[in-house]
């Protein structure tokens, strides 16, 4: 997650939680979520579809981020404000990752749209888990490229961008509400 709260040392977590509440931040926050369609079965053995859905969820969460970032700027007085607020309230701002700004331009999700959610999803797969394809949930897709002389990292990886997308074709609903 933008801005990155996470840090490399145990019980980051509790702190990020503390600062949270004591921000008061999320209080009577509506969620705003891309509506899927609705597919038969568990997520379970599908991870194609389980990466799809988080996809869809960190594009939804991203560009509403920006959403708010902006109006905090604006609300501030500006990005020095902006740095000021940040310091004072002890957040540590990273650079955003260069698929935001493909994300923040996507229409709502849908069929209309699915092929530029594609695009953007492998970029977001790629820049942030470079090595996705040696994750355990990708053993299956592995030992099948291996089985069919295709075993390059890039064969492996694209074969399994392209189940991933597959499944958020699959989940997009025909028009957004």
């Amino acid at each position: 997650m933008w801005p990155v709260m996470a840090k490399d040392k145990p019980g980051w977590e509790k702190d990020a939680a503390e600062h949270v509440a004591k921000l008061g931040l999320g209080e009577g926050l509506r969620v705003f979520r891309s509506p899927l369609r609705k597919v038969r079965g568990s997520d379970v053995n599908l991870p194609a579809r389980r990466w799809a859905k988080a996809a869809v969820t960190t594009i939804d969460e991203t560009r509403w981020r920006i959403h708010f970032i902006v109006y905090l700027l604006k609300e501030l007085g500006g990005s020095e404000a902006w740095a000021d607020f940040s310091i004072r309230n002890g957040w540590d701002l990273l650079n955003q990752p260069e698929w935001v700004a493909s994300a923040i331009k996507l229409e709502p999700f849908s069929m209309k749209s699915v092929q530029d959610w594609k695009l953007v999803v492998r970029q977001i797969i790629r820049e942030q888990v470079p090595n996705f394809h040696d994750l355990p949930e990708w053993t299956t897709q592995r030992h099948s490229a291996e089985a069919s002389g295709r075993d390059t990292i890039g064969e492996i990886q694209n074969a399994i961008l392209d189940d991933i997308v597959s499944a958020l074709q699959r989940l997009a609903p025909e028009s957004v509400c």
